[in-house]
């Protein structure tokens, strides 16, 4: 059977006539925005109404940054009784367990603020002492943040408020008892082993660290002298696969705890929650619900 085809090329005599590129609007131009609302239950019989003065969420957005790396040459122990024998074989992995304690920022001497950069300004953040933490290694992991001093914004045209650029550059992220187990077969023996890690994520295995940079936009009050911000980080990681790069060394002398090295293909997802709150004198009805979270990342245009 024979399969013919034109070569899709273009004709060598006519003319290449370029594409000229499309002007795009500037994105950083302010937006008028409002406050988030949400819609009650239709039923309101059996809620109270109740005067409060309270932080109000003013507006509620989540921004995503995350990044793939490949971990050369990271090693495994098998934890097989030592009663198992392998031989020089073949290792195959057939399935992954990634398991951690604990992912967030540590605030050090060198930088005791998180940096933000928000309606051109630059504003530190601080843990936020009622947040969860984590004790690592005599090093202290956070992932809740909240503003050092009150935000000002400034005077606008708008209604309500004013969308804003936030931005904080070159987050770098630790782990805390990060676990990496595998399961598998060495020839035709089934085995077990795992690897462990505590330090920055993407400084495993010694490979060059990659900070996360988080941009995005948020609705602000205008002409504001006390707003306060919270920025909450969740963070997960990902290996899609592990690939060991020779046979199994069963050599006792040579390699006594039985280990082996193999690459990992790694990602690390973050998705940071923006809170904007100011202080509110309000009349509300007690009905419990969630506020949902709008997805306000800063998408590459013109790629």
């Amino acid at each position: 059977m024979e399969e013919n085809k034109t070569n899709q090329v273009n004709n060598c005599c006519e003319e290449c006539k370029p594409t000229p590129p499309t002007p795009k609007p500037n994105k950083c131009a302010g937006q008028c925005c409002e406050p988030i609302e949400l819609r009650c239950p239709v039923d309101i019989s059996n809620a109270r109404c109740i005067p409060v003065l309270t932080e109000r969420i003013y507006d509620y957005v989540c921004l995503k940054s995350g990044t793939m790396k490949l971990i050369k040459d990271l090693v495994f122990e098998i934890k097989n009784k030592p009663c198992a024998k392998y031989g020089a074989n073949e290792i195959c992995v057939k399935d992954i367990l990634v398991e951690y304690d604990f992912i967030g920022l540590i605030n050090s001497d060198k930088k005791p603020h998180l940096k933000s950069y928000i309606d051109n300004q630059e504003i530190n953040f601080v843990p936020d002492e009622c947040a969860p933490e984590c004790e690592c290694y005599g090093k202290t992991l956070y992932n809740s943040y909240k503003n050092k001093k009150f935000i000002a914004t400034n005077p606008s045209c708008c209604m309500d408020g004013k969308k804003i650029r936030i931005a904080q550059i070159g987050v770098e992220f630790y782990v805390c008892n990060l676990v990496i187990t595998v399961t598998g077969k060495i020839g035709c023996e089934d085995f077990e082993a795992c690897t462990h890690y505590s330090g920055p994520i993407l400084n495993i295995s010694n490979a060059e660290t990659t900070p996360l940079d988080f941009i995005g936009k948020v609705c602000l009050p205008s002409n504001q002298k006390c707003v306060n911000m919270k920025l909450n980080f969740d963070g997960c990681i990902g290996v899609d696969c592990v690939s060991p790069q020779e046979k199994f060394n069963p050599d006792k002398e040579t390699n006594p705890n039985r280990e082996f090295k193999a690459d990992v293909f790694s990602s690390l997802l973050v998705t940071e929650k923006v809170y904007a709150i100011v202080k509110e004198e309000l009349v509300v009805y007690t009905a419990p619900g969630r506020i949902p979270c709008n997805d306000e990342t800063i998408k590459p245009s013109g790629c």
